[in-house]
């Protein structure tokens, strides 16, 4: 962090990064410490520990499994998680089982799906659950510490909301990252105010420029320029 004004700070680090160049800026990506006030050795930038930021737009899917439907009603139908590793120390008291609504307007949209859907299944009956290939935006990511207690293991760490593109829900829905299901999310598209070390884009000439923080990109041709 900086006491420094922000307009300040930046002024200060382009005139460090154009000095020092691409080595300086490299180790400021890899390290996340900035020399630029003299007042102080380091300006700490904190680094990203999520990997799917606001506004992403991502590729989202899950293989269709195979389990079976533990309870049937007029309005849920509860499978066994096919996933699912109990916690025993749980608060909770988790049966392994996910319930699935009915009738899906009722309830805010989730990617996971039943094949076939809640509202064709009896108890006992075997169906599949997934997630098929979706295009969503990230609404918001969290971060659990210390992880949270929902019932399964590993207790939940890090997770993602999403709305799927053009859908017009109003509700975006929690999905789980680093757990056993086998679920694949696949960054699309970043918007420019949400780029990272490494992320390229294209000038208005299509020339490919890569971003090394904070505030340049480098083209292959060599030249540097200022965000």
């Amino acid at each position: 962090m900086t006491q420094q004004p922000p307009a300040q700070a930046a002024a200060q680090i382009r005139i460090v990064s154009a000095r020092l160049g691409a080595e300086w800026a490299a180790r400021l990506a890899r390290h996340g410490l900035l020399n630029a006030d003299p007042e102080r050795a380091e300006i700490v930038i904190p680094p990203h520990d999520l990997p799917y930021q606001l506004g992403d737009v991502v590729a989202v899917s899950c293989p269709w499994t195979p389990t079976v439907t533990t309870r049937a009603g007029k309005y849920h139908a509860a499978v066994r998680w096919p996933w699912a590793v109990l916690d025993p120390d749980s608060a909770y008291g988790p049966n392994g089982s996910v319930a699935f609504p009915v009738d899906e307007s009722t309830e805010p949209w989730w990617p996971y799906q039943l094949r076939p859907p809640a509202a064709e299944l009896d108890e006992g009956d075997r169906c599949a659950v997934g997630i098929p290939p979706t295009r969503c935006y990230v609404v918001r990511s969290n971060r659990y510490d210390p992880p949270m207690d929902d019932g399964f293991l590993p207790r939940l760490t890090a997770s993602v909301a999403l709305l799927p593109v053009g859908s017009g829900y109003a509700e975006a829905a929690d999905v789980w990252l680093a757990r056993a299901e086998p679920l694949e999310m696949k960054l699309l598209h970043r918007p420019y105010g949400a780029l990272r070390s490494g992320d390229t884009v294209h000038d208005a000439d299509d020339r490919p420029l890569h971003l090394v923080p904070p505030f340049l990109f480098y083209a292959d041709h060599g030249r540097w320029r200022e965000a």
